[in-house]
């Protein structure tokens, strides 16, 4: 028995030599098949270096465009701060990296100089990454650049708004002045108030041309729309007695419960700045139809979809 256990043993012994053998192989056969990393020289250094120049220079360059765009949006524009802030954020990135790059050429030379490998590939690496945070900084001036680019729209809409409302002109009772456009919303609605012709009917609504939602689609952007949104305040206040019921449509795509919603809530909006203008809560109420009585009925393209997505007035006491 104690020499077939010896024997065992020896066996044993022998089948994890050579297992170890082979592992030590395969190791081997695996170093040889891997490439070793390139090293990195001072011409390869010098060449990334030189590569980051032209991105940090078109960053730079950017970054005065964008500062440019922003300055010429007017100081009281909504949203206009906000953008500041992320601005000078990127900005005082942009001044880090460009000052990070110049400290590298120094360093580049220094390396050089000195001929020690560890040092080149130590500034290698450290060019790599100025590479990449100016990279990262362009990504965000660009994203800026567009938000920057969707403010500018919003500001042409509402210059345009404030020239078309130049047309119809009209002081107030109470010494407001209405500036609006001709036969447009606030025309319509008083020369409705002063006739006694003209009766209340549930049919007759008065159609707000110049509202801006907010980007929800959820409600009126009060701050875009105040023009209009205040004549109309005005108006009521000039004639206390008259009462309103402000409506929202929408079209007939999606899910007709959800439009329901959607155009409650864009009527309340528009109740809501009513009312925060100084008209009695009592003479303003808000009612969604959802896509209910169309101007269009056919919402077979996107321009008749728009006539019927709409906010509009009725008179309910006179």
């Amino acid at each position: 028995m104690k020499i077939r256990s010896s024997s065992v043993q020896a066996s044993l012994v022998v089948a994890l030599l050579l297992g170890a053998g082979v592992l030590a192989c395969e190791k081997k056969k695996d170093e040889a098949q891997t490439p070793p990393e390139p090293a990195v020289t001072i011409a390869s250094a010098t060449e990334s270096y030189k590569i980051v120049a032209p991105k940090l220079k078109e960053l730079i360059d950017t970054s005065a465009l964008v500062r440019k765009s922003w300055v010429a949006i007017p100081e009281d524009t909504p949203g206009r701060e906000p953008l500041a802030t992320k601005l000078f954020e990127i900005e005082e990135v942009i001044g880090v990296s460009d000052a990070e790059y110049r400290w590298l050429g120094g360093e580049l030379e220094a390396a050089q100089k000195s001929g020690d490998a560890n040092k080149v590939r130590e500034v290698n690496e450290r060019i790599k990454g100025n590479a990449k945070g100016i990279e990262a900084s362009k990504a965000a001036m660009l994203d800026l650049a567009h938000k920057l680019a969707e403010l500018q729209g919003m500001v042409k809409q509402v210059e345009d708004l404030r020239s078309a409302m130049q047309s119809y002109k009209r002081t107030l009772s109470t010494g407001f002045e209405v500036k609006a456009a001709l036969g447009g919303l606030e025309n319509q609605l008083i020369d409705f108030l002063e006739d006694p012709k003209k009766k209340i009917d549930q049919k007759i609504w008065f159609v707000f041309e110049h509202l801006l939602m907010l980007e929800s689609g959820e409600g009126v952007d009060v701050s875009l729309s105040r023009v209009e949104l205040q004549n109309v305040a005005e108006i009521l206040k000039a004639f206390p007695k008259v009462k309103v019921k402000v409506g929202g449509y929408t079209d007939n795509q999606g899910i007709a419960a959800i439009n329901t919603k959607v155009s409650k809530l864009r009527a309340e909006s528009v109740q809501t700045a009513l009312t925060g203008m100084g008209v009695a809560a009592s003479r303003v109420t808000a009612e969604g139809f959802g896509a209910d009585s169309p101007v269009c009925p056919a919402n077979d393209s996107t321009a008749c979809r728009n006539k019927n997505r709409r906010i509009a007035l009725n008179v309910t006491a006179k």
